[in-house]
């Protein structure tokens, strides 16, 4: 039997890091461990003035329409309700989902209170809550935090269940974050997509005749934009979101993992992961920005828009603040020339992994308080309600499933945001191909398989080396 301080301990060991900045550069960032000194991130190039790119975005919070009638059971009237979740990166998507809530709240009784936070409190809070079992109600939960958690929160599996065919399906990243054991410990909610945001002109300049699709095509394209002097960017640091979200595909796309698929046997030593690892150090050689090498999730955005890369992978907020659709900066000079593409297929697969949120209700939840928050999951995840938040985001969310894709929302994007809207089918959670565990969130907190790759690319340690030393970390993780 699993005490709660063990629990505590696994769970905030296994979910203390997040995505937040490479969603925006508002985050702080861990200081970078891994990756040799790099000179410091460029600065921002004064600001340009506005041009004939895309339209800049209004700064006022639009309203949502008059909020659906509820079906709501009487008896949940008087009860409290109280939502955590992360400062948005789109300024309207807060106050939009707060006047959700309020409206709701009218209409059922239910006192609700919606409180935003950085993204990387979330944990350290919901943590909190658990050991003092008083806390909010509804949790915004990230990455496997349900896996972390899962002694301390409900099997919502009959709610999650109901509310998937309003959705086509859930995306099976978004799916595979919120199960545990075959249960729903949290209802999915989003998935934020990223891609490979780039230069036409440059890529055009270079020679570069078409968007990579294969990695030897990104492996040409590198070459030959490191030798225009506009390289792509890419991290190798201890980051949240851009190195992991970087490697962890690249990995699974040359066929590697980290475990089996009983989710204990250790697998990272393989043919494929040291294959995956020695095309990271061609990379490294033949052209990535070195610069790069220590960025924190902003540096990549900073160099962007500075006009001093021609690439990176980023979510869409790089095209956001330069296209002026911020609601905060003028669009570039240069804005109608940026365009994204997805991370390219390896010799297993195109897979990609994204931020996904899920919503989960701890287990000191009771009563009326219990019922309440149920209902309003499944209230704001009927279409009603939820197409409005989606669509105000442009973009930067894909989802909760696959019928988000034929929204009429996507028809009214520019051409440079189309790759998103697909982007939730080929994302896959930690631990692909294999079943995650608290374990895979924890070996993610550490870096284990982001380390693996700078080791052997920037630090000039031998592929079998590093994978060798990432095998018995991981061993070390999954034996504790």
């Amino acid at each position: 039997m699993t005490t709660r301080r063990e629990f505590l301990t696994r769970a905030l060991g296994g979910s203390a890091v997040l995505l937040a900045a490479a969603c925006g550069p508002s985050a702080t960032q861990p200081a970078p461990t891994t990756a040799p000194a790099a000179p410091a991130a460029p600065t921002s190039a004064p600001a340009a003035k506005p041009t004939t790119g895309p339209a800049g975005a209004a700064t006022s919070a639009p309203q949502p329409t008059a909020a659906a009638k509820t079906t709501a059971p009487a008896n949940i009237s008087g009860a409290e309700v109280t939502l955590l979740q992360w400062n948005h990166f789109i300024p309207t998507a807060d106050p939009f989902f707060k006047q959700q809530a309020a409206d709701w709240g009218k209409q059922t009784g239910v006192n609700i209170t919606v409180e935003t936070i950085n993204a990387n409190d979330l944990t350290p809070r919901f943590t909190a809550a658990i050991q003092g079992q008083s806390g909010p109600t509804i949790f915004q939960m990230q990455y496997l935090a349900p896996h972390s958690f899962a002694e301390g929160l409900y099997d919502l599996s009959d709610l999650a269940e109901e509310i998937q065919p309003k959705f086509g399906k859930f995306y099976a990243q978004v799916n595979t974050s919120a199960t545990v054991d075959g249960k729903y410990r949290a209802v999915p909610y989003s998935i934020f997509g990223n891609a490979v945001v780039y230069r036409k002109d440059y890529f055009q300049q270079a020679g570069v005749a078409k968007t990579p699709e294969t990695w030897d095509e990104f492996h040409d394209a590198v070459k030959k934009m490191a030798a225009i002097n506009k390289p792509i960017g890419q991290t190798f640091a201890q980051t949240f979101g851009d190195a992991p979200t970087f490697f962890y595909p690249l990995m699974w796309s040359f066929g590697g993992k980290e475990v089996q698929d009983d989710g204990k046997t250790i697998a990272i030593n393989s043919k494929e992961t040291i294959d995956a690892v020695k095309f990271a150090k061609v990379l490294w050689d033949d052209g990535l920005d070195h610069r790069a090498a220590s960025w924190d999730d902003s540096g990549n955005n900073t160099a962007f828009l500075a006009d001093e890369i021609s690439a990176t992978l980023n979510g869409a907020s790089i095209y956001f603040v330069g296209a002026g659709l911020d609601g905060k900066n003028p669009a570039k000079p240069w804005a109608e020339q940026m365009d994204h593409f997805l991370l390219p297929k390896g010799t297993a697969a195109q897979v990609a992994w994204f931020l996904d949120h899920t919503h989960g209700i701890p287990t000191y939840v009771k009563g009326k308080s219990l019922d309440a928050s149920k209902e309003f999951i499944r209230w704001f995840m009927d279409p009603a309600q939820y197409d409005q938040w989606f669509e105000l985001q442009k973009g930067y969310s894909v989802g909760a499933g696959d019928r988000l894709e034929q929204s009429k929302m996507w028809d009214s994007l520019p051409k440079a945001l189309q790759p998103f809207r697909s982007a939730g089918k080929i994302a896959r959670a930690l631990g692909y191909s294999g079943q995650p565990t608290a374990h895979t969130n924890e070996v993610f907190a550490k870096y284990v398989i982001v380390n693996m790759f700078a080791r052997a690319a920037v630090q000039g340690m031998a592929p079998e080396e590093s994978v060798a030393q990432a095998e018995a970390e991981m061993k070390q993780i999954y034996s504790s």
